[in-house]
């Protein structure tokens, strides 16, 4: 006969996942402690194992060949066996045993950071260009010395010939006044070796005749008092080439004196 619980269906089933749950919380705690590094060590105390409720097993018919004991329920096997799990309204009423609180598993330590990668190596600084030098104007450079001339080829001087034995041309004929008398200076690029001296008359003049002297002479400016002008001419040819100089008296009756002093011959007028 089938008894009816006034209990409902789903009580039994939410007790038995109760008791699964807390046997997995009890034997995963430590683990799950050990894991996130929170208790489970061999110090703390083991949670109370909760209440387990066995069932009984059924029998089954003819197990082993014994014969059921006398006075013993024999099993309808038509009957439902939950409902013979059942306990009846005879039976001590069962304590609904409070689950434990579930054990909210610690949070996960924070995840190791990544090692933070180092900074990217800055490029190497390009050498620095040397700023470029203003070339000074023209003005502030300074000057470079002037190459030196090429000195000159060395000219070779030839000595100076000799002067000559004899007179061979004149440097100068002169007439000045010293003491009252008149005095004229014939004067030759060498000493006169050999001159002659004739007075003419008509007009009066004096002639010195100058032996070697080769070219003529211009006297015409030559002036002084006693002196009429002074003349000069080449005569003859080859060695016997001489020069006259011809001194024109201006009065009859002045005096002239010739005497030869090296290069010169002089002639002095007076009264």
């Amino acid at each position: 006969m089938k008894r009816e619980s006034d209990r409902p269906a789903w009580v039994w089933p939410t007790v038995a996942g109760v008791i699964l749950v807390g046997l997995l919380l009890f034997f995963l705690s430590g683990p799950l402690m050990r894991l996130v590094g929170v208790g489970g060590g061999p110090e703390e105390e083991a949670a109370p194992a909760a209440p387990s409720f066995d069932l009984p097993a059924p029998v089954e018919d003819g197990a082993a060949g014994a014969p059921a004991p006398a006075g013993a329920p024999v099993d309808d096997p038509r009957a439902d066996p939950l409902e013979d799990a059942v306990p009846s309204e005879d039976a001590a009423p069962v304590e609904d045993v409070p689950s434990p609180a579930p054990v909210s598993p610690a949070a996960p330590p924070p995840a190791a950071s990544p090692p933070a990668e180092p900074p990217p190596a800055r490029p190497a600084a390009e050498p620095r260009q040397p700023a470029p030098v203003a070339e000074p104007p023209e003005a502030a450079r300074p000057s470079r010395p002037a190459a030196p001339p090429p000195a000159p080829a060395p000219v070779r001087s030839t000595p100076p010939a000799a002067p000559p034995a004899n007179a061979t041309a004149l440097r100068s004929i002169t007439a000045s006044v010293r003491d009252g008398r008149t005095v004229v200076e014939i004067a030759g690029n060498a000493p006169f070796e050999r001159h002659h001296v004739m007075p003419l008359d008509a007009p009066p003049r004096l002639l010195v005749r100058l032996i070697g002297v080769q070219r003529d002479y211009d006297a015409s400016a030559v002036r002084a008092p006693r002196l009429g002008g002074v003349r000069t001419g080449v005569h003859g040819q080859g060695a016997t080439r001489n020069l006259h100089v011809v001194i024109d008296l201006a009065e009859p009756d002045v005096v002239a004196t010739v005497e030869r002093r090296g290069d010169r011959v002089v002639v002095t007028l007076s009264d």
